[in-house]
């Protein structure tokens, strides 16, 4: 349909970008996430003016893209007027934010980007669609259960450092959720819980707590970090995550 073909355009223009700036592969790469998790993961930047000039290139409904939440109309300063239409001189929603495509296959069902400045707010911002979660990619031979967190970098960190092999990864983008999500999980599964160590996290944790009865394992890290994210920041953050897991997975309580 014309609204995959515009997020999968999005996604692949995003990409071209990332791949042909250095600097923002290095700002990555800084964040413990090498060029091939990005290209696993097909990673992206939004330089803020090629989106529309390219769905106009491949003849894509530019209005569509607007609705979707890829373009807005230029803002005061931004040159252009608003009130019109569309057009190719249309600015990206997430101009200036690192891309991380949620795919299914080969086909992008939605995207977030991630801030590349302390000045940018939100953090993480999404489109103009229902959010769907970002999931890992590889299956592993023989699951030891399914990882839980809540940011997208979250994610790529533990692929990054290998859980990939022994977990399913799961991001919920955010701490709110939707039950068919977990749909697969089966009775016997468990669910390790590596939600932020904040009151959202908590509460999400709980509520998965309550959805799992019995199956959920909630990961505890130095409250000093909290999230994946964090841990990555520091030399040792890798091994005090890894101990982290090795501690709940030692234990069948959800506390």
């Amino acid at each position: 349909c014309e609204d995959r073909a515009i997020l999968n355009a999005a996604s692949e223009i995003y990409y071209q970008s990332l791949m042909n700036n250095l600097g923002m592969r290095r700002a990555i790469q800084a964040r413990g996430i090498s060029l091939g998790t990005m290209q696993t993961y097909h990673l992206g930047y939004a330089t803020g003016r090629r989106l529309a000039r390219y769905l106009a290139w491949r003849h894509l409904d530019l209005e569509r893209a607007h609705h979707l939440g890829l373009l807005h109309d230029p803002r005061p300063g931004e040159g252009g007027s608003n009130g019109h239409p569309p057009g190719r001189d249309a600015w990206e929603h997430l101009n200036r934010r690192i891309i991380v495509p949620v795919m299914r296959g080969w086909e992008t069902v939605y995207l977030i980007g991630r801030a590349t400045r302390e000045d940018q707010n939100p953090k993480y911002l999404g489109l103009a669609l229902p959010k769907e979660p970002l999931t890992g990619k590889g299956r592993p031979r023989r699951s030891r259960g399914i990882l839980v967190v809540e940011g997208p970098f979250d994610l790529l960190l533990l692929h990054e450092w290998g859980y990939w092999r022994r977990f399913e990864l799961l991001a919920l983008l955010g701490t709110q959720f939707k039950r068919q999500w977990l749909s697969h999980v089966g009775p016997d599964e468990r669910l390790l819980i590596a939600t932020d160590q904040d009151d959202a996290g908590e509460a999400t944790a709980a509520e998965l707590a309550g959805l799992f009865p019995g199956q959920t394992i909630r990961v505890r890290w130095p409250e000093e970090y909290e999230d994946v994210g964090d841990l990555a920041r520091v030399p040792e953050g890798r091994e005090i995550w890894a101990r982290a897991l090795e501690g709940a997975g030692a234990s069948p309580s959800t506390s």
